[in-house]
Protein backbone atom coordinates (compact mmCIF):
# COMPACT_ATOMS: atom_id res chain seq x y z
CA UNK A 1 0.00 0.00 0.00
CA UNK A 2 3.03 2.44 0.21
CA UNK A 3 2.46 3.27 -4.17
CA UNK A 4 0.70 6.58 -4.25
CA UNK A 5 -1.76 5.30 -6.95
CA UNK A 6 -2.81 3.09 -4.30
CA UNK A 7 -3.11 5.51 -1.28
CA UNK A 8 -4.96 7.60 -3.69
CA UNK A 9 -7.66 5.43 -4.05
CA UNK A 10 -7.98 4.31 -0.73
CA UNK A 11 -8.66 8.02 0.53
CA UNK A 12 -11.13 8.35 -1.82
CA UNK A 13 -13.35 5.56 -0.93
CA UNK A 14 -16.14 6.56 1.64
CA UNK A 15 -16.80 5.57 5.32
CA UNK A 16 -20.94 5.17 4.51
CA UNK A 17 -22.55 5.82 8.06
CA UNK A 18 -25.05 2.87 9.09
CA UNK A 19 -27.95 4.40 8.41
CA UNK A 20 -27.20 5.19 4.68
CA UNK A 21 -25.99 1.81 3.97
CA UNK A 22 -29.48 1.02 5.17
CA UNK A 23 -31.24 3.05 2.52
CA UNK A 24 -28.65 1.29 0.18
CA UNK A 25 -30.09 -2.14 1.24
CA UNK A 26 -33.53 -1.49 0.33
CA UNK A 27 -32.60 -1.81 -3.30
CA UNK A 28 -32.27 -5.64 -2.71
CA UNK A 29 -35.50 -5.46 -0.91
CA UNK A 30 -37.68 -3.44 -3.88
CA UNK A 31 -35.57 -5.39 -6.58
CA UNK A 32 -36.12 -8.91 -5.31
CA UNK A 33 -39.34 -8.31 -3.72
CA UNK A 34 -40.69 -6.47 -6.59
CA UNK A 35 -40.18 -8.95 -9.15
CA UNK A 36 -41.63 -11.71 -6.58
CA UNK A 37 -45.44 -9.93 -7.35
CA UNK A 38 -44.83 -9.71 -11.20
CA UNK A 39 -46.27 -13.02 -12.15
CA UNK A 40 -47.48 -16.21 -12.28
CA UNK A 41 -43.83 -17.76 -12.99
CA UNK A 42 -42.35 -15.82 -9.94
CA UNK A 43 -45.45 -16.18 -8.27
CA UNK A 44 -47.93 -18.95 -7.34
CA UNK A 45 -50.99 -17.03 -7.32
CA UNK A 46 -49.38 -13.88 -9.26
CA UNK A 47 -49.87 -10.63 -6.97
CA UNK A 48 -50.25 -7.82 -9.30
CA UNK A 49 -53.54 -6.27 -10.14
CA UNK A 50 -53.45 -7.59 -13.59
CA UNK A 51 -51.54 -9.92 -15.60
CA UNK A 52 -48.53 -9.55 -17.33
CA UNK A 53 -46.92 -10.23 -20.14
CA UNK A 54 -43.58 -12.47 -19.15
CA UNK A 55 -41.93 -12.41 -22.13
CA UNK A 56 -41.94 -8.20 -21.98
CA UNK A 57 -40.43 -8.46 -18.83
CA UNK A 58 -38.00 -11.03 -19.96
CA UNK A 59 -36.87 -8.71 -22.59
CA UNK A 60 -37.39 -5.60 -20.48
CA UNK A 61 -34.70 -7.52 -18.18
CA UNK A 62 -31.97 -8.62 -20.57
CA UNK A 63 -32.32 -4.76 -21.74
CA UNK A 64 -31.72 -3.28 -18.55
CA UNK A 65 -28.54 -5.58 -17.76
CA UNK A 66 -26.83 -5.06 -21.25
CA UNK A 67 -27.56 -1.21 -21.05
CA UNK A 68 -26.61 -0.88 -17.57
CA UNK A 69 -22.80 -2.63 -18.35
CA UNK A 70 -22.58 -0.77 -21.41
CA UNK A 71 -23.02 2.38 -19.54
CA UNK A 72 -20.51 1.39 -16.70
CA UNK A 73 -18.39 0.65 -19.25
CA UNK A 74 -19.07 4.18 -21.47
CA UNK A 75 -19.64 6.53 -18.35
CA UNK A 76 -18.53 5.32 -15.26
CA UNK A 77 -18.45 9.53 -14.35
CA UNK A 78 -21.89 9.20 -14.46
CA UNK A 79 -23.00 6.39 -12.60
CA UNK A 80 -24.27 7.83 -9.74
CA UNK A 81 -26.42 10.14 -11.35
CA UNK A 82 -28.35 7.82 -13.41
CA UNK A 83 -29.01 6.27 -10.31
CA UNK A 84 -30.43 9.28 -9.46
CA UNK A 85 -32.41 9.39 -12.23
CA UNK A 86 -34.05 5.98 -12.81
CA UNK A 87 -34.46 5.94 -9.21
CA UNK A 88 -36.62 9.32 -9.08
CA UNK A 89 -38.31 7.92 -12.09
CA UNK A 90 -39.24 4.33 -10.31
CA UNK A 91 -40.64 6.94 -7.61
CA UNK A 92 -42.93 8.84 -9.89
CA UNK A 93 -44.22 5.26 -11.68
CA UNK A 94 -44.17 3.90 -8.27
CA UNK A 95 -46.61 6.31 -6.92
CA UNK A 96 -48.55 6.06 -9.99
CA UNK A 97 -49.63 2.90 -9.23
CA UNK A 98 -51.84 4.34 -6.46
CA UNK A 99 -53.72 6.18 -8.99
CA UNK A 100 -57.34 5.16 -10.77
CA UNK A 101 -55.33 4.22 -13.80
CA UNK A 102 -56.54 1.86 -16.77
CA UNK A 103 -54.79 -2.25 -17.25
CA UNK A 104 -52.15 -0.50 -20.09
CA UNK A 105 -51.30 2.66 -17.97
CA UNK A 106 -50.69 0.50 -15.04
CA UNK A 107 -48.67 -2.51 -16.96
CA UNK A 108 -46.52 0.34 -18.28
CA UNK A 109 -46.14 1.48 -14.87
CA UNK A 110 -45.07 -1.98 -13.79
CA UNK A 111 -42.57 -1.99 -16.70
CA UNK A 112 -40.90 0.65 -15.55
CA UNK A 113 -40.32 -0.47 -11.91
CA UNK A 114 -39.12 -3.54 -13.33
CA UNK A 115 -36.89 -2.04 -16.00
CA UNK A 116 -35.29 0.43 -12.95
CA UNK A 117 -34.67 -2.37 -10.62
CA UNK A 118 -32.63 -4.51 -12.92
CA UNK A 119 -30.96 -1.32 -14.80
CA UNK A 120 -29.27 -0.37 -11.54
CA UNK A 121 -28.84 -4.08 -9.95
CA UNK A 122 -25.76 -3.60 -12.10
CA UNK A 123 -24.66 -0.43 -10.46
CA UNK A 124 -24.87 -2.25 -6.92
CA UNK A 125 -21.69 -3.97 -7.38
CA UNK A 126 -20.11 -1.16 -8.77
CA UNK A 127 -20.59 1.80 -6.30
CA UNK A 128 -19.48 -1.35 -3.41
CA UNK A 129 -16.20 -2.07 -5.22
CA UNK A 130 -15.41 2.10 -6.73
CA UNK A 131 -16.91 4.15 -3.58
CA UNK A 132 -17.35 2.42 -0.35
CA UNK A 133 -14.84 1.95 2.37
CA UNK A 134 -13.39 -2.15 3.11
CA UNK A 135 -15.81 -1.29 6.41
CA UNK A 136 -18.34 0.21 4.96
CA UNK A 137 -18.41 -3.24 2.60
CA UNK A 138 -18.71 -5.36 5.45
CA UNK A 139 -20.99 -4.00 7.52
CA UNK A 140 -23.22 -3.19 4.56
CA UNK A 141 -23.02 -7.13 3.91
CA UNK A 142 -23.34 -8.26 7.09
CA UNK A 143 -25.83 -5.88 8.82
CA UNK A 144 -27.87 -3.83 6.61
CA UNK A 145 -27.94 -6.67 3.51
CA UNK A 146 -29.17 -8.98 6.38
CA UNK A 147 -32.23 -6.73 7.25
CA UNK A 148 -33.16 -6.62 3.16
CA UNK A 149 -32.97 -10.17 3.08
CA UNK A 150 -34.83 -10.32 6.37
CA UNK A 151 -37.52 -8.37 4.43
CA UNK A 152 -37.59 -10.41 1.31
CA UNK A 153 -38.33 -13.50 3.21
CA UNK A 154 -40.71 -12.18 5.30
CA UNK A 155 -42.50 -11.20 1.85
CA UNK A 156 -41.81 -14.21 0.01
CA UNK A 157 -42.37 -17.02 2.46
CA UNK A 158 -45.73 -15.18 3.38
CA UNK A 159 -44.80 -15.01 7.69
CA UNK A 160 -47.50 -12.52 7.37
CA UNK A 161 -49.67 -12.53 3.68
CA UNK A 162 -48.80 -9.01 2.17
CA UNK A 163 -51.73 -8.17 -0.49
CA UNK A 164 -50.32 -5.79 -3.45
CA UNK A 165 -51.98 -2.40 -2.74
CA UNK A 166 -50.03 -2.66 1.14
CA UNK A 167 -46.30 -4.25 -0.88
CA UNK A 168 -47.04 -0.55 -3.14
CA UNK A 169 -46.77 1.39 0.08
CA UNK A 170 -43.29 -0.56 0.63
CA UNK A 171 -41.93 0.09 -2.63
CA UNK A 172 -42.56 3.58 -1.90
CA UNK A 173 -40.78 3.72 1.24
CA UNK A 174 -37.78 1.64 -0.49
CA UNK A 175 -37.50 3.98 -3.27
CA UNK A 176 -37.70 6.94 -1.23
CA UNK A 177 -34.25 5.75 1.17
CA UNK A 178 -32.70 4.40 -2.03
CA UNK A 179 -32.92 7.89 -3.38
CA UNK A 180 -32.18 9.40 -0.15
CA UNK A 181 -28.97 7.04 -0.50
CA UNK A 182 -28.24 8.12 -4.14
CA UNK A 183 -28.53 11.80 -3.50
CA UNK A 184 -25.72 11.85 -0.48
CA UNK A 185 -22.78 9.86 -2.79
CA UNK A 186 -20.38 11.94 -4.46
CA UNK A 187 -20.37 12.43 -8.12
CA UNK A 188 -17.60 13.21 -10.62
CA UNK A 189 -14.52 11.12 -12.65
CA UNK A 190 -12.63 12.66 -9.49
CA UNK A 191 -13.99 10.74 -6.67
CA UNK A 192 -13.63 7.10 -8.54
CA UNK A 193 -10.68 5.46 -7.84
CA UNK A 194 -8.02 5.60 -10.93
CA UNK A 195 -6.99 1.72 -12.26
CA UNK A 196 -3.08 1.09 -12.35
CA UNK A 197 -1.09 0.83 -15.61
CA UNK A 198 1.92 -1.14 -16.53
CA UNK A 199 3.65 2.69 -16.40
CA UNK A 200 2.63 3.10 -12.55
CA UNK A 201 5.33 0.29 -11.61
CA UNK A 202 3.37 -1.72 -9.29
CA UNK A 203 4.87 -5.47 -8.69
CA UNK A 204 2.04 -8.24 -9.49
CA UNK A 205 1.22 -10.04 -6.02
CA UNK A 206 2.60 -13.56 -7.33
CA UNK A 207 1.93 -15.53 -4.24
CA UNK A 208 -2.02 -13.92 -4.36
CA UNK A 209 -1.97 -15.09 -8.21
CA UNK A 210 -0.14 -18.63 -7.48
CA UNK A 211 -2.72 -19.39 -4.72
CA UNK A 212 -5.86 -18.71 -7.27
Amino acid sequence: MNYSVLLANQQKRQNVSLKHLFCFAMFCFWQMGFIYFVGPSLNIDGRTPLPMDMDNVTILIVLAYVFAIVFMAVLPQYVIWACRITTAATLVSAIGLFLPLGEDALRLLIYAQVFGCCFIIGFESFIMINYFSEKSVITHLTVAYGVAVAMISMVQNDFTPIAFPHFRVLIVIAVVMLLVFFSRMPTGKEVLPRYVTKNDGIMKPKKLLFGI
